[in-house]
């Protein structure tokens, strides 16, 4: 698996557009990340293809593990707002068309 992401990394990145839009995106979360702003994981993708994915800082700063595009994160309740906004906004559909 890691080496299909990989091939797919190399082969979105090897088309300028693609590679443009991935080397800006690394410069701008590598800098959240060296100014302590940012850790997590970001997959980000364009008309279903990937154009950018990788992992930032620690997932256990103390034991200095670096978080990778594997890591597990423990959200706890926090995506009941956004679980709440979408049922909001499909069960008031009506009003928006």
């Amino acid at each position: 698996m890691k080496a299909i992401v990989m091939c797919l990394v190399l082969l979105l990145t090897t088309h300028p557009l693609f590679s443009q839009k991935s080397k800006k995106l690394e410069e701008l979360f590598s800098t959240y990340e060296k100014a302590g702003l940012f850790n997590g994981s970001v997959l980000i993708a364009e008309k279903g293809k990937v154009i950018f994915e990788n992992s930032y800082g620690y997932r256990n700063a103390p034991k200095k593990e670096k978080n990778t595009n594997n890591s597990l994160y423990r959200v706890f309740s926090t995506t009941k707002m956004f679980t709440a906004t979408v049922i909001f906004n499909w069960k008031n559909r009506g009003n928006y068309l």
